[in-house]
This record gives structure tokens, sequence and C-alpha cells, in this order.
């Protein structure tokens, strides 16, 4: 049996686009083949977070911020954030927001919850939180003394 020369480029191309796209996903960070799950959080202010810092569970990063988009003209921010994990807790869980250090930047962390609730699913809203970072608690304490 032969094979064309036509048959053989055209696998060829194929193969070749397959592999750009496994490639170009790859250098994005973007799996093909992910079974995260997608949660969001609306914040009033993020401070500093950008698409691609981790999310942890614990202290344990399960996954990454992937989106930040503007709710609506009030200037609420919806922050789309994966976790890779199959670890389950439930709708209650906070999505809290809190400042890694002084260089560092912002991080969210989920608080689970294991209450009666129903479990989170891909596509929930989890209720919102923000621990202050280590520069709000100086500069609350600074400003009494400064007056």
């Amino acid at each position: 049996m032969k094979i064309s020369r036509e048959f053989k480029t055209g696998i060829i191309v194929i193969g070749g686009i397959f592999l750009f796209v496994l490639g170009f996903s790859f250098l994005k960070s973007n799996p093909i083949f992910d079974q995260s799950k997608t949660f969001y959080a609306v914040y009033s202010h993020i401070g500093g977070l950008q698409a691609g810092t981790q999310v942890t569970i614990n202290g344990f990063s399960v996954g990454k911020v992937k989106e930040i988009i503007f709710l609506d003209t009030s200037g609420k921010l919806i922050v789309a954030f994966s976790v890779s994990t199959d670890f389950k807790f439930s709708r209650n869980s906070k999505a809290q927001l809190y400042d890694t250090g002084i260089i560092g930047g912002e991080v969210i962390q989920i608080i689970p919850r294991f209450d009666e609730a129903a479990q989170a699913v891909s596509g929930d809203t989890l209720p919102k939180d923000v621990r202050p970072g280590l520069t709000e608690l100086v500069q609350q304490k600074l400003t009494p003394l400064q007056d």
C-alpha cells in the first residue's frame, strides 16, 4: 500500500499545528486537559493582585488567579481563580486576600469550612475576606503617633 505525498504532508501539517497549540498553552500555563474548578470572589480593592498569582489552602498552593475584571461601574472587581485539587470544602468557605510581606504581593487563601452547607462546585462565588497586610498594620499604629 502506497501513501501519497499529499497525505503525508497533510499529516505533518496537522501534527505541527497540534504541537504548536500544545506548546503555546504550555507557555501560557493553561493546560489543555485541565480539570480544575473555577471559583469567583468579588472585592472592592485587590491591592496589586495579578493574574497568575497563586491560590493556597492552608499554605499549600492549589491553583492560580485566572483573570480579574470589573463587575460594573461601581468599581468592584471579580477575581476568577482555579483550584486544581480534589479537596472538598463548602460554599461558605472564604476567599481571603492577604499580603505576603513587604516585598511580596497579594495572594488568595481559601479558608475551608466544613459545615452543613453544600459543597463548592465550579462556578460558585465564595464569600470574600480581606486580611490587613504588614504595611497597613504598621500604618495604623503610626498614625496616632504622628498626630
